[in-house]
């Protein structure tokens, strides 16, 4: 419901609808809605009436430090997923590094993983091929990042698939 209440909000460029359901987005807090949230934000902000919500990057990117600081994983996990639901473009690379943090502190490598960006890059050119293994290969990269903000890319690619008739792939 709210998806497609931002979607519309967008396509009629209403400021106050957009600030309204930025604001709205700002308290659920789902990570699957950044991407909508971004775009939405972005709206608001060529129509002259700035980012919208009530939260701030820096707040944000300091919450994001405090954690890696503490070396806390269920409250840097948390962040990480809050920054996301934000949908600010000036986060990525805060967030990329808490991640990187964050599979550190879990016994991994951290400088490793792959980004979003990255992510989404493949999958996008993946789609452009049209090639069943390399759109398979892609969605299950996707999936095992488990970045929500990729769930827009991550539908893209499963409908290409399911429209050269391989199902829906994962």
């Amino acid at each position: 419901m709210l998806l497609n209440q931002l979607r519309l909000a967008k396509e009629e460029r209403d400021p106050e609808k957009l600030d309204s359901l930025i604001y709205e987005c700002e308290n659920y807090q789902y990570p699957e809605l950044g991407f909508e949230t971004r775009q939405a934000r972005d709206v608001l902000n060529e129509l002259g009436s700035g980012l919208g919500g009530t939260r701030s990057p820096e707040i944000l990117r300091d919450q994001l430090t405090e954690a890696v600081r503490y070396n806390d994983k269920k409250i840097l996990n948390d962040i990480i997923k809050e920054c996301v639901a934000m949908g600010f473009p000036e986060l990525d690379d805060d967030i990329q590094q808490a991640r990187e943090a964050l599979d550190k502190m879990q016994g991994g490598k951290g400088a490793s993983i792959k980004s979003p960006k990255e992510i989404s890059e493949q999958l996008r050119s993946t789609i452009k091929q049209k090639s069943r293994p390399h759109l398979e290969k892609a969605i299950l990269d996707c999936e095992e990042a488990g970045y929500p903000e990729l769930s827009h890319d991550l539908r893209q690619a499963r409908d290409t698939l399911e429209s050269m008739g391989f199902g829906r792939g994962g």
